[in-house]
């Protein structure tokens, strides 16, 4: 299910006598936390090729990390996934020449990045044109944060998304690569295929639907009405949803009515401390276990990478 702020309050307000406004807040708060802790929202920063900058004397240019990251989840250029290599050995990568610390970087489209001392960096030189696009678990620095999402456009003026918000949304932008639809209002329920999971390589590009849908599943998805002008490919893309967080937690629909015993702990905290502490521990062993799961995955993973 699909929760709101609101939707939210309203489901403590079910153990608790306390306003909207206040739960709303704490709710927000409690995203906040655990989305920072377990690093679940996802965010896109892209890099122009021409806005990078150099180090003198060492074969790479950088930029610098957007200030909510928190830990780099891919890296495309130009659509093509790059690797990831520690700073040695990308300082490694050169032209032939023997002295590579002092050689200039190669120019070209680089093939793999680093990350170090809050710069991301590379092992060539791109042309000024070249899109880089770094997609990363970010912090949660604001309530009012953007929402990364799968949408697809129709004429004459209809957005279809992956949530069942209804008229949360309305009013709000879409924004993604050069896409832009203003004004939402919401139209009604539609049955519509998106892929299971977000895929980075949408973000830049318009793709058609996977021809025996494995990679994605049928929906009850929302239409709205938006103001745009008509792009000529209109399959699935991904855009950013600005001021979702305003309306909506950004962060898994799983974890959503976790965030309702944190928001119960601190409204009762004074004059339910029992409550309260039941609760609050609740939340926090919420947070714990996925942690843990997450630690598990990245174990499992590490020893397939090994084998």
């Amino acid at each position: 299910m699909d929760y709101s702020w609101n939707t939210l309050a309203d489901r403590c307000q079910l153990f608790v006598d306390a306003e909207r406004p206040l739960l709303v807040e704490l709710l927000k708060e409690a995203q906040s936390e655990m989305s920072n802790a377990c690093m679940m929202y996802d965010s896109v920063f892209t890099y122009q090729g021409s806005q990078l900058g150099v180090y003198e004397n060492r074969n790479t240019n950088y930029g610098v990390l957007p200030s909510d990251y928190l830990q780099d989840i891919g890296v495309w250029c130009n659509g093509v996934k790059l690797k990831k290599l520690d700073e040695g050995n990308l300082f490694f990568e050169d032209n032939g020449a023997t002295d590579y610390k002092r050689n200039q970087p190669d120019s070209g489209e680089p093939y793999a990045y680093c990350i170090s001392g809050g710069h991301i960096q590379f092992n060539s030189m791109p042309e000024s044109g070249d899109q880089i696009m770094l997609y990363y678990k970010a912090r949660i620095t604001s309530p009012n944060v953007a929402k990364l999402t799968y949408f697809k456009a129709h004429s004459p003026r209809y957005i279809d998304l992956p949530f069942n918000y209804g008229v949360e949304l309305n009013g709000l932008t879409l924004k993604g690569g050069s896409f832009s639809a203003t004004n939402l209002v919401y139209s009604g329920p539609v049955q519509q295929m998106f892929p299971k999971v977000l895929d980075p390589y949408y973000y830049n590009t318009n793709r058609e639907i996977d021809a025996d849908n494995t990679s994605t599943m049928g929906t009850t998805s929302s239409r709205y009405v938006a103001t745009y002008a008509l792009v000529a490919n209109q399959n699935i893309s991904m855009a950013f949803i600005e001021g979702f967080g305003s309306r909506c937690p950004v962060i898994p629909a799983e974890y959503h009515t976790a965030l309702c015993d944190y928001a119960i702990a601190l409204s009762v905290a004074k004059k339910a401390p029992e409550i309260h502490d039941k609760h609050i521990q609740l939340f926090y062993q919420k947070m714990e276990g996925i942690v843990s799961s997450d630690a598990e995955k990245d174990l499992i993973f590490n020893m397939r990478e090994v084998i």
